[in-house]
């Protein structure tokens, strides 16, 4: 009996080795149990099942069934313990390979859709900080940038809106720094501008050509501005045709509609005749702040702040 204990703790062993060594591994329990024997031939089994327990096991090896108690005690083994409870373990290896989890791949323009929203520049004052573009709206203040697109246009008509709501009595001031733009957001914003109660002023900064200087020139006549570096150009609107010969046609009359109704109104903000805006238009047309302010564009170059 005492064999029989130091055969099973020594079977243990076995197993608990064999699972350590490989405890990084799936472990696949075998269902045949081995009944232990007296003496040598107890060793033998011993020896023969850690042969067996060497072995590399595969996905298509196939398990003996599982010796029955009265088996056992045919043989003339009384179990203090059931069968099941001494297993080996042996390490099993998927036929497979396992493949690492492929890692997501994140494009530039994810990055800018998942990322946070971008920020208005801040500025501190004795009340807190604030942004830009609410500062300068308290002080009646709007700025093109920009090219003037639907959106710009939406943006400064929906300003002029609410600054003409709060007062209508103080002029609001409109800063340009734009290459020109869209004919019709161009005209959207002037109809604006004619239509709300408050003095529009207008100041060029940089560059007011085409449709900026179009705006430039639709303020309220004698506050109209310009700084000391800032150039203007005027020229005929521009735009590309396509598809079929009637779509063509129709296009050009568009372009050329578009061109007179441009060239009636500069005729109107500038006091110039309808001929001499014609030949000025005719190609791009630059002009310096004083040249501007002689054509009629501007009634005024700024030095200092007004």
């Amino acid at each position: 009996m005492a064999a029989t204990q130091c055969v099973a703790l020594k079977l243990q062993q076995v197993g608990l080795c064999t699972a350590a060594h490989n405890r990084q591994t799936t472990l696949h329990p075998v269902q045949n149990v081995v009944p232990l024997k007296h003496g040598s031939a107890a060793l033998s089994s011993l020896g023969s099942i850690s042969q067996r327990s060497a072995l590399p096991s595969t996905a298509h090896r196939r398990h003996r069934a599982p010796a029955s108690k009265g088996a056992a005690r045919a043989e003339g083994l009384h179990l203090e313990k059931p069968a099941d409870d001494i297993l080996l373990q042996i390490p099993y290896t998927p036929s497979r390979p396992v493949l690492p989890k492929a890692q997501e791949v994140v494009t530039p323009r994810a990055a800018r859709r998942k990322g946070p929203p971008p920020i208005a520049p801040t500025i501190w004052t004795p009340g807190g900080p604030i942004d830009m573009n609410t500062l300068m709206l308290r002080n009646r203040i709007i700025y093109i940038g920009s090219p003037i697109d639907g959106r710009v246009a939406q943006s400064v008509i929906s300003s002029l809106v609410t600054l003409a709501t709060v007062d209508e009595e103080k002029d609001i001031k409109l800063y340009l720094n734009t290459p020109g733009g869209s004919t019709y957001s161009v005209l959207a914003i002037y109809d604006a501008m004619t239509w709300v109660k408050p003095d529009i002023s207008t100041v060029a900064f940089g560059l007011a050509a085409s449709q900026g200087a179009l705006l430039l020139s639709a303020g309220t006549k004698g506050k109209r501005f310009a700084m000391p570096n800032a150039r203007i150009m005027i020229h005929q609107p521009s735009g590309g045709c396509g598809g079929t010969m009637e779509d063509v046609r129709r296009q050009a009359n568009e372009l050329q509609q578009s061109r007179s109704k441009l060239d009636l109104m500069f005729s109107e903000f500038t006091g110039q005749d309808l001929k001499t805006v014609q030949t000025a238009t005719e190609r791009d047309r630059f002009f310096s702040a004083a040249e501007a302010c002689d054509f009629g564009l501007i009634d005024e170059i700024l030095e200092t702040e007004y």
